[in-house]
């Protein structure tokens, strides 16, 4: 698989030249829902994985795999761990005569939001129609920091595994359309829901944001370094501080 690594100022300006297409996620958990790799064992997020959800993955992969305007958004890492991932991945698109390219996704989301660089991501939304699907406790950033048009609440981490519950996120959706920036947060069931409303609300965007605003709430201590910014006051508020109104010389 071809991996494009570009940065997110490359995402900005094909969105502020009206080029319109989905991200969505295709990480590590939906990599092992679709190869049934581990299934029943749950993530870091508490996510169990699913030979079900992963045949959606599947049909997705085979559906918009000519799409121009839907981007699988894939962790080069992967291709880059032994045993697992090493080869397997390329082998079953092949087997499966599936052709996609693939978009680096950590470089514009976890990383950023580790190092403190989403302020041009953040500053670019700030002026824009924005509609969060996500749990709960995004709900005060996506309102009050990001100024969101609408919040759409999930139950996390298993909407997938919940009788109805991807469908009846899809339908709060198109309820109420905005044509606009979507930003997902739903775990495994993002890239099923970007799939389902891709075609449905024209002139749009639709982003697989993964868990990048979880530290804005402090929830998500499960990866490091967020840990570690929750223990430190003082590095939190100026993390928090540099990702809202860019980094200063200090």
């Amino acid at each position: 698989m071809k991996i494009h690594c570009e940065s997110i100022h490359h995402y900005i300006h094909w969105m502020k030249t009206n080029w319109f297409f989905s991200f969505a996620g295709f990480s590590d958990a939906e990599w092992y829902c679709i190869l049934k790799h581990r299934i029943g064992d749950k993530t870091g997020l508490g996510q169990v994985l699913s030979a079900e959800h992963g045949e959606l993955l599947f049909d997705i992969l085979k559906r918009r795999q000519h799409a121009k305007n839907f981007l699988f958004a894939v962790p080069k890492c992967l291709w880059q761990l032994p045993g697992f991932a090493e080869g397997q991945i390329d082998w079953f698109l092949g087997n499966n005569n599936i052709k996609i390219e693939g978009y680096e996704r950590d470089m514009v989301l976890d990383d950023l939001a580790r190092d403190a660089d989403l302020y041009p991501f953040i500053r670019y939304l700030k002026d824009r129609k924005v509609v969060m699907v996500g749990p709960e406790p995004l709900r005060p950033f996506a309102k009050g920091t990001l100024k969101c048009q609408r919040f759409i609440e999930i139950s996390t981490p298993n909407l997938h595994l919940e009788e109805g519950g991807i469908d009846r996120t899809v339908e709060n959706i198109l309820k109420h359309p905005v044509k606009g920036h979507y930003l997902i947060s739903a775990g495994v069931s993002a890239a099923v829901i970007i799939d389902r409303i891709h075609d449905k609300i024209p002139y749009s965007w639709f982003i697989d944001c993964g868990s990048i605003w979880d530290a804005f709430v402090g929830i998500g201590g499960q990866r490091q370094w967020r840990a570690e910014l929750y223990a430190d006051k003082e590095k939190y508020n100026q993390w928090l501080k540099d990702n809202l109104e860019g980094k200063q010389r200090r």
